[in-house]
């Protein structure tokens, strides 16, 4: 195997190349508007439990569980890939809930045998793990609980590639392609009570920023293509509320 297959590049784009600086400005106050709202119902939070107080929006908080398929829309042609994310939701006493939400979608894997080595074998993954700051509208409290989300986050686009012997223990291990940038977008959906405090959760979204490089595993070879900017995505899930 080729030693610069296991040796990391890191190839993330500045984003000052890649996005306008006005955009920088909006995603600044965005940031800033997640962190001043955050701390604002955080703090209402904690008076509302210490008095006993049940006000419209009740302190609610929520952690939901979700998968669904991702559509990527590169030059027009589209394809599903498996996703999972997590998200929290703070407790706050107000319609606008601000939180966190963790994804990766799988965009392939492949097995490859090792030249010249019997019993060896080299994997390519490649995958797009998604960090976002998540400002959300739930201004209703009944059994169906419609919303809408305003995001904005970090994605990458990353493949990793382990060697194993003959008897399955990993030898080496290497990141020959990562990609990263700034992508931001919007969802809706609605939690569904199911009972006490979980909810069936359905939500439908889409994104845009940075094309990132996409990695090729089935040729068995670190060849990129570009992943285009826009995307969208549903979900199925479990919200447990607090």
């Amino acid at each position: 195997m080729c030693s610069a297959v296991h040796q990391t590049t890191f190839t993330m784009r500045t984003l000052h190349s890649s996005l306008s600086p006005s955009l920088f400005r909006v995603a600044a106050l965005f940031c800033g508007l997640l962190v001043f709202t955050h701390a604002q119902g955080q703090q209402r939070g904690r008076m509302s439990s210490c008095n006993g107080c049940s006000g419209r929006f009740g302190g609610a908080g929520a952690f939901e569980l979700a998968v669904g398929p991702a559509l990527l829309l590169d030059d027009g042609s589209g394809f599903g890939r498996p996703q999972a994310n997590i998200a929290f939701f703070s407790r706050q006493r107000s319609p606008f809930k601000t939180g966190v939400r963790l994804g990766v979608v799988g965009l392939g894997s492949e097995v490859a045998d090792a030249l010249g080595s019997e019993g060896q074998s080299t994997r390519y993954r490649s995958f797009m793990p998604e960090l976002s700051g998540v400002l959300r509208l739930d201004p209703f409290r009944g059994r169906f609980r419609p919303f809408v989300e305003g995001e904005l986050g970090l994605a990458a686009s990353v493949m990793d590639v382990r060697d194993f012997d003959a008897e399955g223990e990993r030898t080496e291990h290497g990141i020959p392609g990562l990609d990263a940038g700034l992508n931001y977008g919007w969802s809706a959906g609605a939690r569904v009570r199911m009972g006490g405090s979980a909810y069936l959760l359905l939500r439908y979204g889409s994104k845009m920023g940075t094309a990132l490089e996409l990695h090729d595993v089935e040729s068995a070879t670190p060849a990129a293509s570009v992943l285009a900017p826009n995307r969208r995505d549903m979900s199925l899930g479990l919200s447990l509320g607090f």
